[in-house]
């Protein structure tokens, strides 16, 4: 999301944040994205959109209350056991959109194309412009088509 704002002309902050060194741990990553010049250089302890790929923490309660009041949540899940009050929610089956593609490796491609029709905060041409991969651009499309319809637009 970073890349595709900075081809956008937009300022960015992005660092992750590891745990274990092993496949399949939790990865935190944090992105700010600005318009005017980013001039704090601090962790981020509530953000505006959270976006959780993992099924298995976006079936955690506690998941919402990491997003600031009024915020996005997008999650990579077709249930949510609990409907937040505080806060706006997008889902999306991005590991039945990977599926459809022949590959479970989409799935963080998928969650992210919900990202970019949830939030507009970077369009979708500036993803499509950051990755040429044939296999990515189809799953953003389709991902953003199935969002849309979803939504009912």
């Amino acid at each position: 999301m970073a890349e595709a704002a900075l081809i956008e002309g937009k300022y960015i902050q992005a660092f992750p944040e590891f745990g274990p060194e092993r496949s399949g741990s939790p990865v935190k990553s944090y992105v700010r994205i600005s318009d005017p010049m980013i001039e704090t250089h601090s962790l981020i302890y509530s953000p505006d959109i959270l976006t959780v790929i993992d099924r298995r923490i976006a079936s955690s309660p506690n998941v919402f209350s990491l997003c600031k009041e009024g915020g996005l949540v997008v999650l990579n899940s077709v249930e949510v056991r609990s409907k937040p009050r505080h806060v706006r929610l997008a889902r999306v089956d991005a590991r039945g959109i990977a599926g459809s593609l022949g590959s479970l490796k989409l799935e963080n491609t998928a969650t992210l194309g919900a990202l970019a029709r949830a939030s507009r905060i970077v369009e979708l041409a500036a993803w499509l412009r950051r990755w040429k991969v044939g296999s990515v651009v189809r799953c953003l499309r389709r991902t953003s088509k199935r969002y849309m319809k979803a939504l009912g637009r």
